[in-house]
């Protein structure tokens, strides 16, 4: 099937390149006029200096957190496989349906509002790429039974839910106002929360 080798690179790549997606958004959110000051390449550099390469450094020096492994049943693996996949197209259905406007740059860095949608999946929930992540974090957990692929995929979705997720929905009721208020009261953020 899939050998442990394959499954330790996927979870130790998890490990290494997902607080960048954190780290981006945190940034965006809390200096969201910084960001549109600055231009992007600067706004990337600034990030992967300051913030990602302290924790490749953390990473490296504490090499015990990267290779703790639980045993993972055969059947636990292929499940983990099925919901890997499930957050992978629904992260290709995001993207394939904002149009690749799911970086934000349209919205804080070229300043343009664009539109609310509320078709396919958005009539179902209104993060699916936040709960696309977790899918396809927890899947890399089921299948390479790395413990730190486990706990990024709760950070994960600690830090969208509670961070991230409340400071994009500020930004888009500025920026919708009672349309969106009205599509929060209809659509739930995920299909069960």
């Amino acid at each position: 099937m899939f050998s442990l080798a394959y499954s330790n690179i996927l979870n130790q790549l998890l490990v290494f390149i997902w607080p960048l997606i954190p780290l981006y958004w945190l940034f965006v959110h809390f200096f969201t006029n910084f960001a549109k000051k600055i231009k992007f390449l600067t706004f990337i550099l600034i990030l992967i200096y300051i913030l990602y390469i302290p924790y490749l450094y953390f990473l490296v020096n504490n090499q015990n957190l990267l290779n703790t492994y639980i045993p993972i049943a055969l059947p636990l693996k292929l499940l983990g496989f099925f919901i890997f996949f499930v957050g992978a197209f629904l992260q290709l259905l995001t993207l394939l349906i904002l149009k690749g406007r799911i970086l934000g740059l349209n919205e804080f860095i070229l300043e343009d509002p664009g539109n609310l949608e509320t078709r396919l999946i958005y009539k179902y929930m209104r993060h699916p790429t936040y709960l696309s992540h977790f899918f396809m974090f927890f899947g890399i957990f089921l299948i390479s039974g790395g413990v730190s692929s486990l706990v990024v995929s709760i950070f994960d979705f600690l830090i969208n839910n509670f961070l991230v997720i409340p400071f994009e929905e500020r930004e888009l009721t500025k920026r919708f106002g009672s349309k969106y208020e009205s599509y929060k009261k209809r659509v739930k953020r995920y299909f069960f929360i």
